[in-house]
C-alpha cells in the first residue's frame, strides 16, 4: 500500500463513483495474518483507505460487494460489532452497504 514514499488507495473514479480495492489484509510476507489475529491493530493501509473515501473522496455511502471485503474480519471481532471495533471505527459515520 506503498510506494516507499507515499500511501497508495488503489481505485478509479468514474465520476461521482470511486471503485476502489480494499487494502491487503496482512503485510509482506504473510498477507493473512491479521485474519486470526485476537489483538492486532489494522495497518495503517486501511486507515488511510477509509479516510480517503471519507474526507479526501467525500463519499456519501459504501458498497462493499465480492466474496468478502476484509473490513468484517478486523482483529478479534467478526461477529456481533460495535462501534468500538475496528469496522466500525474505520468507515466511522459513513453507511456501509453490503
Amino acid at each position: 500500500n506503498t510506494d516507499g514514499k507515499d500511501l497508495l488507495i488503489y481505485g478509479k473514479k468514474f465520476g461521482n463513483i470511486f471503485l476502489g480495492v480494499q487494502p491487503t489484509f496482512g503485510y509482506e510476507g504473510d498477507p493473512m495474518r491479521l485474519l486470526f489475529a485476537k489483538s492486532a491493530s489494522p495497518h495503517h493501509g486501511f486507515a488511510a483507505f477509509y479516510t480517503y473515501l471519507e474526507f479526501i473522496f467525500k463519499a456519501d455511502c459504501m458498497l462493499h460487494f465480492g466474496t468478502h471485503g476484509s473490513l468484517e474480519f478486523m482483529p478479534g471481532k467478526q461477529v456481533g460489532m460495535s462501534g468500538s471495533c475496528y469496522p466500525d471505527r474505520l468507515i466511522t459515520v459513513l453507511p456501509n452497504l453490503y
